[in-house]
């Protein structure tokens, strides 16, 4: 198992982790580029202006045979510094409806380009979701899959590539994620203080890269087991 503190350090980006998956995610995102003119204008599913704060597309992309959901947004005081253009939250959602019946699994941050360039994980209060501990998500990145029909098509493939390449990384956030919650409860009377903590609201994160950092770093598949 690898070492977590190195992944979030955020030094050096994870390199793909999962080879015989990594083909797929490439794949998408070179129709998307080729194709539909990049993942940002795909992402925004035909509207006509971008505004920070506000879903795309306004309902998420829903799954109902997968049991699993989407959006893409980014924040008013944005991520700038970073690179960032805007992020996907990604959801396992079983029943179908949304809102606090779905469980966050890992948001996936894209800079200008539309390259993924950071996964990180928030608080309950963030999304409203039904908190599952990481044992129970353990297996969901790697058989992820979001599928729909229309313009959103190609942004849902790249999605389930992506979190389906990277689900090492995204299954020792999660496993931090509950580290890290556990931490913060310290003498509190119970879970929900943590939860509705606004002081807390990415618990971990990794930087990532589509191609391997020049100077090491990156996390192996047999780490990621």
């Amino acid at each position: 198992m690898h070492d977590t503190r190195t992944c979030l350090s955020g030094r050096e980006p994870a390199a793909l982790p999962q080879a015989e998956r990594a083909q797929e995610l490439l794949g998408a995102q070179m129709a998307l580029a080729v194709r539909h003119g990049g993942l940002l204008r795909a992402a925004l599913a035909g509207a006509g202006d971008f505004r920070a704060a506000r879903r795309y597309p306004a309902r998420d992309v829903v799954d109902l045979a997968h049991g699993t959901r989407f959006f893409f947004h980014a924040h008013a005081d944005g991520f700038a510094s970073r690179g960032e253009y805007g992020h996907f939250h990604v959801f396992l959602d079983p029943t179908g409806k949304g809102s606090h019946m779905a469980s966050h699994l890992i948001a996936v941050a894209i800079d200008g380009q539309g390259l993924p360039v950071r996964l990180f994980t928030v608080n309950r209060w963030v999304t409203g979701e039904r908190w599952l501990p990481a044992p129970a998500l353990s297996a969901a990145a790697r058989d992820f899959r979001c599928t729909t029909a229309g313009r959103l098509a190609p942004v849902a493939r790249w999605v389930s590539a992506c979190v389906q390449a990277y689900a090492p990384v995204v299954d020792a956030l999660l496993r931090d994620r509950d580290q890290r919650v556990a931490r913060s409860r310290g003498a509190a009377a119970s879970l929900e203080t943590v939860f509705e903590d606004r002081s807390l609201e990415v618990l971990t994160e990794c930087s990532v890269a589509l191609v391997p950092p020049m100077h090491g770093g990156a996390i192996s598949e047999e780490e990621g087991q």
